[in-house]
């Protein structure tokens, strides 16, 4: 219709900056801030609320959510500078499952990208590398294993199975 709202910080969103959208099953609108938190619009209530420390992410002033997803389960994924979270969710609260680093097997902590291939693994694009989660297990991929850059800015899983990945360098398929 031409028309737009405008939501601010003081409508609920966590910070002016917003670096990623994504809409969840629920239809409700997910907004990463470069402060680490996240705004969460739902149409039902015409409301925002914020997803904070206090819901699980790490404290961390440098924080910063770069993208959010989620994968073949409808799970969803946020990638942040300083990890990926597993969120759970319902109509009621909004809080991190579990974070997993560098320690658990992603090449990178900052990850910048996440996408789900058509066989239900989750890929990670990071300062670093790629990572593939199974669900079980990560497998990691970097340069040694012929990519361009091991600094991932964005992935992309195709309709035919093949995984893009653009970097500082281009752009490998």
């Amino acid at each position: 219709n031409g028309s737009f709202n405008h939501y601010t910080r003081s409508d609920g969103l966590s910070l002016s900056v917003v670096s990623c959208l994504f809409v969840d099953s629920l239809n409700r609108t997910w907004m990463g801030t470069a402060g680490g938190y996240i705004s969460i619009y739902d149409p039902v209530t015409d409301l925002l609320f914020k997803v904070g420390r206090d819901s699980g992410f790490a404290d961390s002033k440098s924080s910063r959510v770069n993208c959010i997803s989620s994968d073949a389960k409808g799970n969803i994924w946020v990638g942040t500078n300083v990890g990926a979270y597993l969120m759970e969710y319902d109509t009621l609260h909004t809080r991190v499952k579990k974070q997993f680093t560098v320690a658990d097997g992603l090449a990178g902590n900052f990850v910048r990208s996440i996408t789900t291939d058509s066989y239900g693994n989750l890929w990670f694009g990071a300062a670093g590398g790629i990572t593939c989660y199974d669900g079980t297990k990560f497998m990691k991929y970097t340069v040694a294993d012929k990519f361009a850059s091991d600094n991932v800015y964005s992935l992309l899983a195709d309709k035919t199975g093949h995984l893009w990945v653009g970097t500082e360098k281009g752009v490998d398929r």
